[in-house]
């Protein structure tokens, strides 16, 4: 059995990254993209705080100098703040080993991992960077845990929070997926286990939950 772990909105909250951390790589990314007004702006910091990086890249089309401002004023921001879930205690003391996924620009995820104080409690750490080409996605990274894992699909345990990512890749790959409930995100209907928090989550109940999908 392992777990693998989603971080932003599943280890930690991302409401603590208060406008404030990111004030001078927020007004980089708003200028190079031009915005005029205090919607556009608003709009942005929305999406920011709600979606990976990749979903800003699609929707904005920033050029290769307004991303590489932003990375600059990224790694310039203070994390050091971040604490984890309080429940996220839970997943630490559950003694199967443990893969962290997570998408994002590298630095900043780096530097959340850092604050957190969360990297000796994984095996192995996965950046999925959507700036990188070639791009390792969470689907090659899934894959390859497979394999290193020699687990079968459904010993591998999925937790994250986007049923748009980390939770719908791993059902189709036939891993065992639990949600974490978000409030800006909707529950994937085929989840095979949806949570408010982790309090109740242990050993005993993974191994129920991989059972009942024999």
């Amino acid at each position: 059995m392992v777990l693998i772990l989603d971080l932003d909105d599943t280890i930690y909250s991302t409401g603590q990254l208060k406008t404030n951390i990111f004030a001078r790589a927020l007004s980089s990314l708003r200028d190079g993209l031009g915005l005029q007004n205090p919607e556009e702006e608003r709009a942005l910091k929305i999406d920011l705080w709600n979606f990976p990086f990749d979903h800003i890249i699609e929707k904005y089309n920033p050029s290769k100098s307004v991303i590489n401002d932003f990375k600059i004023k990224l790694e310039e921001a203070d994390m050091t703040s971040l604490i984890p879930f309080i429940d996220y205690s839970r997943i630490q003391n559950i003694g199967i080993q443990k893969i962290l996924v997570t998408t994002g620009i590298t630095c900043l995820q780096e530097a959340k991992i850092k604050a957190l104080g969360i990297s000796t409690d994984f095996k192995q750490i996965y950046i999925d960077d959507p700036l990188l080409s070639p791009r390792k996605t969470k689907e090659l990274i899934f894959k390859e845990v497979l394999k290193e894992s020699a687990c079968s699909p459904k010993e591998c345990i999925v937790i994250g929070d986007n049923p748009d990512s980390e939770i719908s890749v791993g059902l189709k790959l036939g891993m065992t997926c639990i949600q974490r409930k978000s409030d800006t995100k909707s529950r994937h209907p085929n989840t095979h286990l949806y949570l408010k928090n982790f309090e109740g989550l242990s050993l005993k109940l993974l191994s129920d939950l991989i059972k009942s999908q024999s």
